[in-house]
């Protein structure tokens, strides 16, 4: 490996500084990992974003390190974590055990700890999005510590310490995320909020209080829309970005995905590369198309006038600062420590609510003869065989939730229940339960980009609501976002997961009585009640 030391950017050619304000996607294949080893070796490129899972990261990263000789930013996402500590979602950290700092810390440290590992210094973590009492889509319920203002600051404190410890800068995210949202997809069209000017300020707690600690590095800009403060969104509002920078904020900014509908829309593709920088942020977060092409449309932009020298220059500097910062961690080497494993594992358990009528416990009776529906991708057989489906980002398995249910309650049986029901899968159900005690209903969701708005389909709803007529539903357990539970009738039972396998197996044990459920979801859900008209 090279000597790595920092530029001075007064050696640096307009083009090469045009470079240093890129963050390249390097999920692109090998050929675009070879041109930007080839840009990184003529000072042409500030960072490179490679996602862990790629089948090229560690070829790639170790290249790029090695082509190096000055401190390029090296990062990702990893709002779970990183295998093998994974955990179901970042609201696991504000929901579990009383929200527990050590716990917020450990996950970031071990997160960071694997990271170094794999050769990045920079990974985007903190979230520090304040969340709404109010249905969000894309994980918008899950990917923030909740609504309550000193949680957030809390425990984000605890993961940018956890980070910093391991030797990682840390990215906070979403920018400005701080509520009055219409529940848009920024993946799918232009996000949107009815907020103020002030009332953002007012609301920017979190970052301005980590940024004056000096726990945030960088900033990752979001695609909302502001429109009492700017036509512009976010990641392309100088409005918005002088905000933060305002408050004491001095690190870098980087736009989220620049392929996103949210700008692509409005703006075509090349364009808000450089309007991002004309904007004030410090890196363009190129995503769907490779380094050249990114390289290119950064170029253009600035010979449109899009932005500035004055502007690439303030650019360039960040993103110089936020580079010579990894120098000062390189001769941390962590180590994963047993008390991190521990406490990261018992995020994945301790997350779990019950919401039970009075009187009740969250177990049922193990012996009865119980009809557990489990929601499933499609249909699917949940007997061991070839015609086994795995679920959503390999963490929800119809087969094996099965299984654990059979082992648990031995005179119980099963029922797949596609998340589309068709007219046949509802008369077998209807005609099949009959045989039983009652029903425990399994379901899902999995947040993910472009599938908008969050809920359960209007045919399980419909399922459900029917066989409620006659309280034939004991309990309900769910997984993922809350708040889709509560579109499903009143259950007197009912147990709230979040998307992590391990999770799923402790609200099954909870379900039996061998565990208590420790769990609080720091919202006010909006349950039916019983009697409730769901239509």
């Amino acid at each position: 490996m090279m000597q790595v030391k920092e530029i001075d950017p007064r050696t640096l050619t307009r083009e090469q500084k045009i470079g240093m304000v890129l963050c390249a996607n390097l999920n692109h294949g090998w050929e675009d990992v070879l041109h930007a080893a080839e840009m990184v070796k003529n000072h042409s490129l500030g960072a490179i974003w490679i996602q862990p899972q790629s089948k090229y990261r560690e070829e790639a990263i170790r290249l790029i390190r090695e082509t190096a000789d000055y401190p390029i930013l090296i990062m990702t996402d990893a709002e779970r974590g990183i295998e093998p500590y994974l955990i179901p979602d970042v609201l696991a950290i504000a929901a579990a055990g009383g929200a527990r700092e050590d716990y917020a810390r450990s996950f970031g440290r071990i997160t960071a700890t694997v990271l170094s590992g794999m050769g990045y210094n920079a990974v985007g973590n903190p979230l520090l999005d304040t969340g709404e009492e109010q249905r969000l889509p894309c994980g918008g319920n899950t990917r923030t510590f909740g609504s309550d203002i000193n949680k957030v600051i809390r425990m984000g404190r605890a993961v940018a310490q956890g980070i910093h410890e391991a030797g990682l800068l840390t990215v906070a995210k979403h920018y400005p995320g701080v509520g009055g949202e219409k529940p848009y997809d920024s993946h799918m069209r232009e996000g949107c909020s009815v907020l103020t000017e002030e009332e953002v300020r007012s609301r920017l707690i979190a970052y301005a209080t980590l940024a004056k600690e000096g726990l945030i590095d960088g900033v990752m800009a979001g695609h909302h829309k502001f429109p009492a403060i700017d036509e512009h969104p976010a990641s392309l509002s100088r409005k918005i970005l002088s905000i933060l920078r305002d408050l004491g904020f001095d690190g870098f900014y980087i736009t989220d995905a620049l392929n996103m509908m949210g700008v692509v829309l409005k703006y075509g593709v090349n364009p808000p590369n450089g309007l991002c920088i004309g904007a004030g942020n410090s890196l363009a977060l190129s995503w769907g198309v490779p380094s050249k092409q990114a390289y290119a449309a950064l170029k253009e932009g600035y010979e449109q006038g899009l932005y500035t020298d004055e502007d690439l220059d303030s650019s360039v500097a960040h993103v110089l600062a936020a580079q010579e910062k990894t120098l000062k961690y390189r001769d941390i080497h962590p180590k994963i420590l047993p008390e991190d494993e521990k406490n990261v594992a018992a995020l994945n358990t301790e997350c779990i609510e019950a919401r039970c009528a009075e009187g009740l416990t969250p177990a049922i009776d193990a012996n009865a003869r119980h009809l557990f529906v489990i929601m499933t991708d499609g249909k699917v057989s949940l007997d061991t065989g070839d015609e086994y489906t795995p679920g959503p980002r390999d963490w929800y398995f119809p087969q094996k939730i099965a299984d654990r249910v059979r082992e648990l309650f031995p005179n119980s049986d099963v029922y797949p229940l596609p998340q589309f029901p068709s007219p046949c899968d509802n008369m077998v159900l209807l005609d099949r339960q009959v045989k039983y005690d009652d029903l425990v209903f399994i379901t899902f969701y999995q947040s993910a980009a472009y599938s908008g708005r969050e809920c359960l389909t209007s045919r399980v709803m419909e399922l459900m609501d029917a066989l409620q007529t006659t309280d034939r539903i004991v309990a309900h357990l769910h997984f993922g976002n809350p708040y889709v539970a509560t579109d499903a009738p009143y259950v007197k039972r009912i147990l709230l997961g979040l998307s992590s396998y391990p999770c799923i197996m402790g609200a099954l044990d909870i379900l039996h009585g061998d565990a208590p459920a420790c769990g609080k979801m720091p919202f006010n859900l909006p349950f039916h009640k019983k009697g409730d008209d769901l239509f």
